[in-house]
């Protein structure tokens, strides 16, 4: 990740819809903003919501000194339905399929792991490396702990070294 690793982060995270109707309690957070800072300066913000109105929006952002790139991989299908009615099913996290919406087609595929799948079976198959190990994981898994850390504690934490 941007070529070097994540020395501290911040993050505020909460329980907005504790109850969800027919699903239940959720008594984890649901919405959380997080920062990450780099040892070479760099910085990222990260935002998730499932409690955001309008359904599941993915999309990745990133700015650097010479250009930007944005990547929206919830609406890259390029269809829309307008519906005063509304209809069916559109996508992952629509309460209401009524005005605009942007249904998912191929939602398995876009918005789930096949790719990985077919990757961790090719490794085994073929006794290949796979592109992540169990150190990248766990460097992963520490940013994560670090960050539930801070929403805790309300301060910038630093990652320790796994």
């Amino acid at each position: 990740y941007l070529g070097c690793d994540v020395k501290k982060v911040f993050c505020q995270a909460t329980t907005t819809q504790p109850d969800r109707g027919k699903f239940g309690t959720c008594e984890v957070e649901d919405n959380a903003v997080g920062v990450l800072y780099f040892e070479n300066g760099a910085q990222v913000v990260i935002e998730e919501s499932w409690c955001a109105p309008g359904g599941y929006d993915m999309r990745f952002e990133l700015f650097g000194t010479e250009g930007q790139l944005k990547v929206a991989p919830t609406f890259s299908n390029l269809m829309s339905v307008y519906s005063e009615k509304g209809y069916g099913y559109a996508v992952e996290k629509a309460s209401s399929t009524k005005g605009w919406t942007f249904p998912v087609p191929a939602e398995a595929w876009n918005f789930g792991y096949p790719q990985e799948v077919a990757h961790f079976v090719d490794c085994i198959i073929n006794k290949k490396k796979p592109l992540t190990d169990a150190q990248y994981g766990l460097k992963i898994l520490s940013i994560v702990e670090t960050m539930y850390k801070s929403a805790a504690s309300g301060k910038i934490e630093a990652v320790p070294a796994p």
